[in-house]
């Protein structure tokens, strides 16, 4: 496709086992790099912890980027901007050496929304679709409503979910990011 998304590199939990319906059970969710204000050590695409279990499914960890941003010191300087979804689709490659069960997720400008949230289930090297990045794309999740060409997104990022009956210890490695 020739556009390359850059920006900002970032990790980011459940906030430590803080569910919804408080079940997180210990040892509670951890990420290192930790990139709350910024990232130490410096994000280099791999990412390792554990993911609490959680009776509602609510444990993750994700590595993520912003898409359209110029070389950044941090999230937001210089202001991150947005990336309409063009092509076909992406191939998302990966280390994943205790087959932690991973999604791949883009989001729009307002990520705090269920609707400006896409995802889908990913295996390194296999090619998704944009179409096949829903809302809500866990099962039982609704409704789920595919990403359209021409949508904007803001960030991508890779989440790690978690289990409702023990915890998911993941060391993941972002080799490569394709679009089609």
């Amino acid at each position: 496709m020739g556009t390359a998304w850059t920006g900002y590199g970032f990790t980011a939990t459940d906030q430590s086992g803080a569910s919804p319906d408080g079940t997180c059970t210990a040892p509670l969710t951890s990420v290192t790099p930790s990139c709350a204000a910024s990232c130490t050590p410096a994000f280099n695409g791999e990412f390792s912890g554990s993911v609490a279990a959680c009776t509602d499914y609510a444990g993750f960890s994700m590595a993520g980027w912003n898409v359209a941003q110029a070389q950044a010191t941090s999230a937001t300087s210089p202001t991150a901007g947005t990336w309409a979804v063009a092509g076909t689709g992406v191939t998302i490659t990966f280390t994943n050496p205790q087959n932690a069960p991973v999604r791949f997720q883009v989001q729009g400008p307002a990520p705090a929304s269920a609707s400006t949230r896409w995802c889908a289930t990913v295996t390194s090297g296999v090619p998704l679709t944009w179409a096949s990045l829903t809302t809500n794309c866990w099962t039982g999740g609704s409704p789920q409503t595919p990403l359209a060409v021409g949508t904007p997104i803001q960030q991508a990022m890779i989440e790690v979910y978690g289990s409702n009956t023990k915890a998911t210890p993941y060391d993941i490695c972002i080799q490569d990011v394709t679009l089609q």
